[in-house]
């Protein structure tokens, strides 16, 4: 798939900024192979969207990227669960 120079820009942003954040080496070592080989469509399957939490719960391929389950899409999905836990009650508290 080639991509318009704008998005290429996109999905190497996101996942510089993934590489930043993930703290699992492996995943962490698949994004880096990928934006040293230039792997253009393959960064693109990870990072052109980001993995989804539905009715069954968040599936998918696991590895590295933002389209991927790895911790750092746990951390997120997480956050995403305590913020809305917690903006549904008055006072929240543990």
């Amino acid at each position: 798939m080639a991509m318009k120079e704008q998005e290429k820009v996109l999905i190497y942003q996101k996942a510089q900024e993934y590489v930043q954040t993930e703290s699992e080496a492996q995943f962490k070592k698949e994004i880096v192979d990928a934006l040293d080989e230039h792997a253009d469509d393959e960064l693109y399957d990870r990072f052109y969207t980001t993995l989804s939490f539905g009715t069954a719960g968040m599936r998918g391929v696991i590895g590295g990227g933002t389209n991927r389950i790895n911790p750092y899409m746990v951390r997120k999905v997480t956050q995403g669960m305590a913020d809305y836990l917690v903006s549904q009650v008055a006072n929240p508290s543990v």
